[in-house]
């Protein structure tokens, strides 16, 4: 076996992860491993150049990889404002942070120290 088709196997053997989130009715939120185009997306920089924020991030991780227990996305990109403006950060914070840690990404990459709490 060649070291890019070992590299697929792996990929393609990663457990997905899920966190269930008291504050949102005690939903069930789950996410398939995150593949470097994602992280890439996630981090980009602001549309004005700007290097992404710690909450900006944690908003990108929930859209791109959260899902509902039947798979669908749990968020959309235009729900984003709605995320950065109308929801409890902590919350946000702590369901990307498990997405985040889940896919090998320390909390420091997403603008945070704090370690994530799954339940």
């Amino acid at each position: 076996m060649d070291v890019l088709k070992a590299a697929q196997a792996h990929f393609s053997g990663l457990k997905p992860g899920a966190i269930t989130v008291p504050e949102w009715g005690n939903a069930k939120l789950s996410w398939s491993p995150m593949t470097l185009a994602e992280r890439a997306q996630i981090y980009a920089p602001l549309d004005n150049g700007e290097p992404a924020s710690g909450s900006t991030i944690f908003v990108r991780v929930l859209v791109a990889k959260a899902r509902t227990k039947d798979g669908k996305p749990a968020f959309s990109k235009m729900d984003e404002n709605k995320l950065l403006h109308g929801v409890d950060p902590n919350v946000v914070a702590r369901v990307a942070r498990a997405i985040l840690d889940h896919a090998g990404d320390t909390a420091d990459n997403a603008g945070s120290t704090e370690t994530a709490k799954n339940g």
